[in-house]
């Protein structure tokens, strides 16, 4: 089957950790100021994309459970570059001392000096609408503390920029977390409308009554169901028909019909000259006609077969990997019927890989999602729809 393709491409990039076992060993820190040597209490240390996280104490000294090698430990601190440290090796029974340095003059400057004009409220909700996302539980989240953002906009490249000079705390009442998030790079471009954010959540429990909780562990079952995590699971134990999802191959090769716009040079010089808030509009018409001339340089070619698991998992003494040429097209559909994404014919998602392959394991952990390229319905679970990786579904 052939189609023109509409696909619209965004990048989203969390690094992830794996599932968390219990552990009777504790990894024991301290948190210092690399040129004072003086500690920092208060730092949020966590393990990525968990719920298993602490604070260091007024001397800068925090213990978290040892939860196996190949983590990836999270520190934060405000005014200070954010810690991603591995753990690839057993430091039990060791003290961790971890030396934190200040963020650049200019990321300072911008917090102490910024304004909140109207032009950064438009933009701010441009950010919310792109990392936290707009479905049914996204839109339930809320920014508790947006003034540590700041924008800016790269005209030549069409690149619209955040930084965050502390974590952003995100509250979702449809799932019952508190979200810190530590913000490490945001860019959108603003002709292919592809983005990619990278960044370090930890899932803090709030507190509720009985009722409150089984609330939350339905809409999280919810948003688990279909998921990236739901996928990478399933294609691990060998479950991906029994679950639900089908799996394709995809080709995207060059469209023979496509004529270039002879405006395209005008239409993008105009949408230069153009504020981020105004340039960044969907219904923008100088954006609309090049995003549209973008798409309609390719179409897809999509193997109705159903793809089997040597097509794309390989596995060898260093372990199991997504390995695949071109895209895989992911469906998902459960016994309400499915889901596709909008604009698509019996599309869920695709992804494609930026390197060779895709190391994962059997808890849903890519080990480097960098790797990994997302489109369609798993580019729109964004922090808002996200759950952390020791999540397991209470169903049976």
């Amino acid at each position: 089957m052939e189609k023109i393709s509409v696909f619209f491409a965004f990048l989203f990039f969390l690094f992830l950790s794996q599932n968390i076992t219990a552990q009777t060993e504790t990894i024991h820190g301290k948190i210092i100021d690399d040129k004072t040597k003086e500690p920092l209490p208060f730092a949020s240390v966590y393990y990525n994309n968990s719920t298993i996280g602490t604070q260091s104490d007024v001397n800068g000294r925090f213990s978290l459970p040892f939860i196996g090698l190949n983590h990836q430990l999270i520190i934060s601190y405000l005014g200070y570059e954010t810690i991603n440290f591995t753990i690839s090796d057993r430091y039990t029974g060791k003290l961790l001392i971890f030396q934190m340095a200040e963020q650049a003059n200019e990321i300072k400057e911008i917090a102490v000096h910024s304004t909140r004009s109207k032009t950064w409220h438009n933009n701010l909700e441009f950010f919310k609408e792109l990392a936290i996302g707009k479905g049914f539980f996204a839109s339930q989240c809320k920014l508790l503390n947006p003034g540590v953002l700041q924008f800016s906009y790269d005209t030549a490249n069409f690149l619209m920029k955040a930084v965050a000079t502390d974590e952003l705390k995100i509250e979702n009442p449809a799932f019952g977390y508190l979200i810190h998030y530590a913000l490490t790079k945001f860019e959108y471009n603003v002709i292919t409308r592809a983005y990619q954010i990278i960044g370090h959540p930890y899932f803090e429990a709030m507190p509720g009554n009985s009722a409150k909780k089984k609330r939350w562990e339905d809409n999280q079952e919810i948003a688990y169901l279909g998921s990236m995590n739901h996928f990478i699971r399933c294609a691990y134990s060998r479950t991906l028909a029994n679950e639900g999802f089908e799996v394709h191959k995809l080709k995207r090769v060059p469209n023979p019909d496509f004529v270039p716009d002879p405006n395209y040079e005008s239409t993008t010089k105009r949408l230069q000259k153009m504020p981020l808030y105004q340039a960044t509009r969907r219904d923008n018409p100088y954006q609309q006609s090049i995003y549209k001339m973008e798409q309609n340089r390719f179409v897809e070619k999509i193997d109705e077969k159903t793809a089997h698991y040597e097509d794309f998992i390989f596995q060898d003494s260093s372990g199991t990997h997504l390995k695949f040429k071109n895209f895989l097209q992911v469906i998902f559909l459960n016994e309400q019927g499915g889901w596709t994404v909008s604009g698509h014919s019996k599309l869920g998602s695709i992804i494609s890989l930026k390197g060779d392959a895709a190391n994962f394991d059997e808890k849903g952990r890519i080990i480097d999602t960098s790797i990994i390229l997302l489109e369609g319905h798993w580019a729109t679970q964004l922090l808002g729809d996200l759950l952390p990786l020791d999540y397991v579904p209470k169903r049976k």
